[in-house]
This record gives C-alpha cells, sequence and structure tokens, in this order.
C-alpha cells in the first residue's frame, strides 16, 4: 500500500515518503537530509497500522517530531460510527477504502490549500 501511494503521488509531481508506521518514515525523512523539520506538507495515514499501531497517533507523533500542525488525511476500510468520530476527534478528514486517485487528491489538495504559510503562498506539494 506504501508503495502504491507514493507512486499516484510521484504521478502528480509530489515527493512522497512513506512507511509502516511514524517511526519508519522519520527515518526515511531523516535520511534525506539529517533533518524531518519542515520537509512534510501533508500526511497521509491508515487509521489501523500494524501490530495495533494507530494512524491517529502516527500522525500525532509526526507532526510533534515537524514541529507543526501539519494537515492530515486517514484513510480506512472500517466506516464505523466510532472510527469516524475517533478520526472527527483528531480534526481530519476520513477517506474510505477503496479510496479513488481523484478523491484522494481532491482531499490533497482541500487540505493543502486550507494550509498557507505565512505569506499567503500555497504549501508545496510533498506528501508523507
Amino acid at each position: 500500500v506504501v508503495g502504491a501511494m507514493r507512486a499516484l503521488f510521484a504521478s502528480w509531481k509530489a515527493t512522497a515518503v512513506g512507511g509502516a508506521d511514524a517511526s519508519s518514515v522519520l527515518a526515511a525523512l531523516a535520511a534525506t537530509d539529517g533533518s524531518v523539520r519542515g520537509q512534510v506538507d501533508l500526511i497521509v495515514a491508515d487509521l489501523r497500522l500494524a501490530d495495533g499501531k494507530s494512524g491517529i497517533d502516527a500522525i500525532a507523533r509526526l507532526r510533534s517530531a515537524l514541529g507543526s500542525a501539519t494537515p492530515a488525511l486517514v484513510v480506512s476500510g472500517d466506516t464505523s460510527g466510532a472510527a469516524q468520530a475517533e478520526v472527527r476527534a483528531a480534526g481530519v478528514e476520513l477517506l474510505v477504502k477503496p479510496v479513488v486517485a481523484a478523491a484522494l487528491k481532491d482531499a490533497a489538495e482541500g487540505a493543502l490549500g486550507m494550509w498557507a504559510n505565512p505569506s499567503g503562498a500555497r504549501a508545496r506539494a510533498a506528501y508523507s
């Protein structure tokens, strides 16, 4: 899934870094230039990660490491009320699997459009 997501974002001319969990994403980011601060404009996470880990927790960990409230999207096949409430409480948008590429792109552009830098310019299109 991570590889497919990277390929999809690359087809949109976006730089993507991925991993199975927050630790592997942070390691991949650090490998690019030794730092993670300021490198990510959007986080896309599955709600349920391997080994019982939470995508919501991964988003929080990545935001903390990045030093910003980076916009985020959550994808999940779980359409239960509990899952929807969990994602809503985290303040992120839920995309239900299977996610159509056009819907993901629209959601990503919407999330990036809501987050502008101090000059008012749109965020750089780099994804994790």
